[in-house]
């Protein structure tokens, strides 16, 4: 069912129930699609009076990391997540020492099956966030980054076939590390550089494992180039810009805000937006502009409306991303509005 509502009733957040059409008939938002500013700027463009949105999106959404764990939406993912890192655990290690060949379509379909269990792409990520605590330096990160890839595969428009291979990209990217001692992927404290050694030739070892699947040549790539950079500091080849993998230079990306964000065995995961501003501050060398630009305007949006936790001990809610200053976006405190874009002083430093 859906409800109709004024353009000025919309939020971020809320779903699109009926598709958008242009005065002369040509689609302008298709269905389903989920509101951001860059959508609500759109329907102010075109002079849009209402729209029809999902009446389940017009109800209170659950903001809070606490609040939203005792949803039964995300009880129910929280299940099949632990499912899928558990199949998925099971299917590298025995491809990984036998010559069986890759059920590429099981594991499509159980990524698939994971991402339906959300209403959206913001519910989605929502709920990943809430799984930040899940210690696991392997197959849980290797889901996070398929669904991710999965998501920038919509954010960038691709066929729905080549969304599954970006998909499958980011599943089996890191599965040289199943050669890898676990007393080094685990270790608390910092690695020695013989360890670290050991650890940079996981892409090599992922390559080696995949190399003889029938699978997309593109799943090949991203396994040996994630740690590529597109300046040549990567490893294990030192290639640079053309020379990598378009899919592989996504998955890199996620590869890294994923990790970034996760808690570990050895440090706390980083806020959000503190890794956004590392991707910024180093990443316009390192990382392809045209991704990179384009996942962190897109990953910042789904933060609007979240309560989080300032550097001054306040607490708020984000209301509006600054688009030429993704790290740093406007809080609501009470009736008083704080943009950390002018107040560089003060930082987030949590969402709660």
């Amino acid at each position: 069912m859906s409800t109709r509502i004024g353009i000025e009733q919309i939020q971020v957040g809320m779903v699109i129930d009926k598709p958008i059409y242009k005065h002369n008939g040509v689609l302008l938002i298709p269905r389903q699609t989920t509101i951001t500013p860059r959508v609500q700027q759109l329907l102010k463009e075109y002079l849009v009076e209402y729209i029809d949105i999902e009446e389940k999106a017009a109800m209170p959404i659950a903001t809070s990391t606490e609040a939203i764990k005792e949803t039964e939406a995300f009880k129910v993912f929280d299940q099949g997540m632990l499912a899928t890192t558990e199949n998925l655990r099971s299917t590298l290690s025995h491809v990984a020492h036998t010559d069986e060949a890759l059920d590429v379509q099981t594991l499509v379909a159980e990524v698939d099956n994971l991402f339906k269990k959300a209403d959206n792409n913001i519910q989605l990520l929502d709920m990943m966030y809430c799984m930040r605590s899940y210690d696991d330096l392997t197959y849980t990160h290797s889901v996070n980054v398929a669904l991710m890839c999965h998501i920038m595969g919509r954010w960038l428009g691709l066929s729905e076939e080549d969304m599954q291979v970006l998909s499958l990209c980011g599943l089996l990217h890191d599965v040289g590390k199943v050669d890898i001692p676990q007393e080094i992927i685990t270790k608390p404290g910092r690695l020695t550089k013989e360890e670290f050694d050991v650890i940079k030739e996981h892409p090599v070892k992922g390559y080696k494992i995949l190399e003889k699947q029938a699978i997309d040549e593109r799943i090949k790539a991203a396994a040996c180039m994630h740690h590529e950079k597109c300046d040549g500091t990567g490893y294990p080849k030192g290639l640079k810009g053309e020379q990598i993998d378009d899919f592989a230079k996504i998955v890199t990306i996620i590869d890294v805000y994923d990790a970034m964000t996760a808690n570990r065995i050895y440090r706390k995961g980083m806020c959000p937006f503190k890794v956004v501003e590392a991707l910024i501050d180093e990443g316009f060398e390192k990382y392809d502009p045209k991704y990179l630009l384009l996942f962190l305007e897109r990953i910042t949006e789904t933060y609007i409306n979240k309560p989080v936790r300032l550097s001054n001990g306040q607490e708020g809610n984000i209301v509006m991303i600054n688009k030429n200053d993704l790290s740093h976006p406007i809080i609501q405190i009470g009736n008083e509005y704080i943009n950390l874009s002018i107040h560089k002083q003060i930082t987030i430093e949590a969402i709660l």
